[in-house]
């Protein structure tokens, strides 16, 4: 029992000793993150529009006219590449529900689309739709992004989250 528990206790400071000798490099190496931003995140572009959100989803309350909202994201490190963004949504109507990952251009010129996706009826249940062809896929901490949802008016579509996964550096 003791020899077993001796090879442990050395195995052990063998593998910290090894982490303290490559620490270094291994905290500058890329590492793969996955944010998830909640419904309770999303505000409405525009003031004066009549909307439900609870924390649990976002969902127009009103109005005959399809509304933006707008969350923030904040990318871990100085750099990241994006590699999927997921629109988490129930859509009971005829029309859809779009979300589309953006940043803003140099000197706040507009804005570049990275990522986008929309619905179309996905009747009665909750689903997710993915975009993993992000152009460009490149964010530095000069050109932080945003997540806009498009919501049309009343009470048949909501939106849960999203979620983006990506690797950051630094």
């Amino acid at each position: 029992m003791m020899q077993w528990l001796l090879a442990l206790v050395m195995a052990m400071v063998g593998g910290i000793v090894a982490i303290a000798a490559t620490g270094t490099d291994e905290a500058e190496a890329a590492t793969q993150r996955t944010l998830h931003i909640p419904a309770s995140a999303f505000t409405p572009r525009i003031g004066g529009i009549g909307y439900n959100n609870l924390g649990l989803y976002v969902q127009q309350a009103g109005g005959t006219v399809g509304q933006y909202f707008h969350a923030p994201v904040w990318l871990e490190g100085e750099t990241a590449t994006v590699h999927s963004v997921t629109l988490h949504y129930l859509d009971r109507g005829p029309s859809g529900v779009c979300a589309y990952l953006r940043r803003p251009k140099p000197n706040f010129t507009g804005y570049k689309t990275m990522a986008a996706m929309c619905t179309r009826g996905d009747f009665n249940s909750i689903r997710a739709k993915t975009d993993s062809i992000i152009q460009p896929d490149f964010v530095g901490v000069t050109t932080t992004p945003y997540v806009e949802v498009t919501l049309p008016p009343g009470g048949a579509y909501r939106v849960y989250g999203v979620t983006i996964v990506y690797t950051s550096n630094g």
